[in-house]
């Protein structure tokens, strides 16, 4: 199959580290870095895949600019909880998405969004949570969870039934960036186990607003 095929392209060794620093002065640091960083994130997500195919899970490959239509159909989707995670949180892409959201938390569902990353006079992040606490005194059924500050984990739980993981920023990434990719699985199984082991340990570590 495609996804096969594609993962059977990409030569990775188990248990990929950083190698030692370049000299500062090489042209060549920045691009080996992102290169590096985007070799681990196949690497866990190959992990991923494999555990899917395992497992009989039916599940479905998005890339880049199919994200944003992927984040409308989960709330369109949803019909009592709908959990995002996201390593940083920003206005540009909160504002893809304003419709939608409001739509959903106008249907009675409980959205809980994630985030961790802090960066110091980050202005597009302090627009973003103003226009979600503007949010919040409308519709008290939107949870916003300031989870840690190197938090960046990035997935989706809709109504216990589909789960998603992979390496899209889903509240602060407009869709136009290049490799980015994210499974979605229609899995009750996943989706629990997502909510059970990975949201209810974010709640806990959060300050929840």
């Amino acid at each position: 199959s495609f996804i096969e095929s594609l993962f059977e392209e990409i030569e990775v060794v188990q248990g990929v580290v950083d190698p030692p620093p370049l000299p500062q002065e090489s042209s060549e640091v920045p691009y080996l870095r992102e290169e590096i960083d985007h070799l681990k994130k196949e690497l866990k997500f190959k992990n991923v895949i494999s555990e899917a195919k395992q497992s009989g899970i039916t599940y479905d490959i998005i890339f880049d600019q199919e994200h944003q239509p992927a984040l409308k159909n989960f709330f369109r989707k949803a019909t009592n909880e709908l959990y995002i995670s996201s390593g940083w949180v920003g206005k540009w892409a909160l504002e893809n998405i304003n419709v939608e959201l409001q739509r959903t938390l106008s249907r009675g569902v409980n959205v809980h969004l994630f985030y961790g990353y802090n960066h110091s006079g980050d202005h597009d992040k302090e627009a973003a949570l103003l226009q979600l606490e503007t949010l919040q005194g409308h519709f008290p059924n939107l949870y916003v969870y300031d989870v840690h500050e190197k938090w960046h984990a990035k997935a989706v739980v809709v109504d216990d039934k589909i789960a998603s993981i992979g390496s899209f920023n889903w509240l602060s990434n407009t869709g136009n960036s290049s490799k980015e990719f994210s499974m979605i699985a229609e899995s009750e199984e996943m989706a629990q186990k997502f909510k059970d082991q990975f949201f209810s340990r974010a709640i806990k570590m959060s300050k929840a607003s």
